[in-house]
């Protein structure tokens, strides 16, 4: 693909950018499904379309260098290209969370879980507002809503401290529940990692506008 100025191709890729998150979206939100329905055939659904976004944030790559080849953006144009193929890393990282989630919906699909509901659909909730609203802030260049976006992180983390503490004290009423207790912190911790990586996709978008690395993730 060829293309006649750097804002049109700078557009596709971002038309491509926002595909891949919602592709990224579906994911968490049918791995959660998943596990707490026990669906299996939602979890494999789940594995399959890790192509999608592999496939897409394949496309994007090989346009930011085509870009890059063709166009001879300057610098500032430069670094969106640059921070747009550290994006999509992280967005492609989150899509295998939601796979690594559907796998251990597969282990423990047995399991009755519901108790810890309640807390795992609001820390889905939350990565998926994330990833839809840092990806925003990304493509329209805005810093001051990326900053706002890192704060979700924060209720991710509390959820998910919390989270461990009354996964942990049941255990200590069902000792034999020990094992399903260490896949459902994975889980957990996966949608924390999940949060992580959209922090980074904030912290790129201030680099766009000031050039300056923050480090947002403490």
């Amino acid at each position: 693909m060829s293309y006649k100025t750097l804002e049109s191709g700078i557009a596709s890729i971002n038309k491509k950018l926002m595909a891949m998150g919602a592709a990224v979206e579906s994911q968490v939100e049918l791995a959660v499904r998943s596990l707490l329905d026990r669906d299996i055939e939602m979890a494999e659904a789940v594995k399959s379309g890790d192509k999608i976004v592999d496939d897409l944030m394949r496309q994007v790559e090989d346009e930011a260098v085509r870009i890059i080849a063709t166009l001879q953006p300057v610098a500032s144009d430069l670094r969106k290209l640059f921070t747009t193929i550290k994006v999509v890393t992280d967005l492609e990282r989150a899509g295998d969370h939601a796979v690594d989630i559907a796998r251990i919906s597969t282990n423990i699909r047995d399991e009755e879980i519901s108790f810890l509901g309640n807390e795992i659909r609001a820390m889905k909730d939350t990565c998926i507002r994330m990833i839809r609203e840092g990806l925003d802030s990304f493509v329209s260049h805005d810093s001051e809503r990326a900053y706002e976006v890192t704060k979700l992180d924060d209720i991710i983390d509390d959820n998910y401290v919390a989270s461990v503490r009354k996964l942990y004290a049941y255990v200590k009423q069902e000792p034999g529940f020990a094992i399903v207790a260490a896949q459902l912190n994975f889980a957990m911790k996966y949608l924390e990692r999940i949060g992580d990586h959209m922090t980074n996709v904030c912290e790129w978008t201030i680099y766009i506008e000031t050039g300056e690395h923050v480090e947002l993730n403490l």
